[in-house]
């Protein structure tokens, strides 16, 4: 299944049962986030607010514009993720593991640094997190299609860390345990193999 259309199954179980698992979270998070950014990308601040009557308002760090002024139009990294958060759940923090989940890819990616795996950042790791990615969008030379990389790379990421649901073939089978003997072929010496 290729990354886009995983997208568009997460969003669409998002939509359908909201409070899943942690990891189906960060995914809905991470979906959210990649179609803010298909839609509008920006550098050098958090967002584009777009008020009913069409006026538009540049949001950055430590503007004063109420976020209820209007939907977002246009969000850089950061920015995307924290209104797909909004989406998601009001819950304070919720985008978190998303942020994690970039900024990991994106020190493997420079490869400049170990990234040690936690179960959740503290706020100034997270303070950090949010600078680097910052600066990585704000890059002259970046694109929105690095960005939108980035963010499929986070995806592929988080899903190959989703524990994996047991198959009934995984279950053992209920009784006694086979008999050594019968598991090997009539007439060889072979070890017989485990079950």
């Amino acid at each position: 299944m290729s990354v886009a259309s995983f997208i568009r199954q997460v969003v669409a179980d998002r939509l359908s049962a909201p409070h899943r698992d942690p990891q189906q979270r960060t995914l809905a998070i991470l979906a959210g986030a990649r179609s803010v950014i298909a839609r509008g990308w920006l550098q050098g601040g958090w967002y584009v607010l777009e008020a009913q009557d069409g006026r538009r308002r540049f949001v950055g760090a430590g503007a004063l514009t109420p976020r209820r002024y209007g939907s977002v139009v246009q969000a850089c990294l950061v920015g995307a993720v924290v209104e797909a958060g909004r989406w998601y759940s009001p819950e304070q923090g919720i985008s978190g593991p998303a942020i994690d989940a970039l900024w990991r890819v994106l020190v493997d990616a420079e490869g400049d640094r170990a990234v040690p795996e936690r179960r959740s950042a503290t706020p100034n790791v997270r303070r950090v997190q949010v600078r680097d990615l910052t600066r990585w969008n704000d890059e002259p030379q970046r694109s929105r299609e690095d960005v939108l990389r980035l963010v499929d790379l986070a995806v592929t990421r988080v899903r190959a860390t989703r524990p994996r649901r047991p198959r009934p073939t995984d279950v053992a089978p209920k009784g006694p345990a086979p008999d050594a003997a019968a598991q090997t072929a009539p007439g060889t010496d072979r070890i017989p193999t485990p079950v």
